[in-house]
């Protein structure tokens, strides 16, 4: 794995981390998810996933950064969690991948993670506006057809 971001490339932060993911996830139209058979979880969403699939936080981290051991882990791990280390590794990727590391990057990336994760795909677009009115982007509203 590289170590730093491409000097070449200028940082990503508010706005444009979210309009990246927002397109990701809209064009993807699914999660990214593995099998985990011998876990009992089933499906279980992925950095990586079936298909080249990639989540919310996945699409910010650039294959040269990418680590299998980072699935099964959140982004938001306790600091006391046995996966606090690797949940930090994950990051360490986001950032080195070209995101500017700020805390409200960071909380603007999990919000994404989470409507990836929990959200109903069908709902993705209006949580997607949501969060972007949260954080002050500038997001025109979903277009509305009244029929009468």
């Amino acid at each position: 794995m590289n170590d730093a971001p491409d000097p070449a490339k200028p940082l990503l932060t508010g706005k444009a981390i979210y309009e990246k993911v927002r397109d990701h996830l809209l064009k993807q139209g699914n999660r990214a998810e593995v099998d985990i058979p011998n876990k009992g979880f089933g499906f279980s969403c992925a950095y990586r996933g079936e298909r080249g699939t990639k989540c919310a936080a996945g699409c910010l981290i650039d294959d040269a950064h990418y680590s299998p051991e980072f699935e099964g882990v959140s982004l938001s791990v306790d600091r006391h969690s046995a996966k606090f280390e690797t949940s930090e590794r994950i990051w360490k990727a986001i950032f080195d991948s070209g995101v500017e590391d700020t805390p409200a990057n960071r909380r603007l990336v999990t919000k994404l993670q989470d409507i990836h994760d929990h959200a109903p795909i069908i709902s993705w677009p209006g949580a997607l506006f949501d969060l972007a009115l949260r954080f002050g982007f500038e997001e025109p509203g979903p277009e509305v057809t009244i029929i009468s």
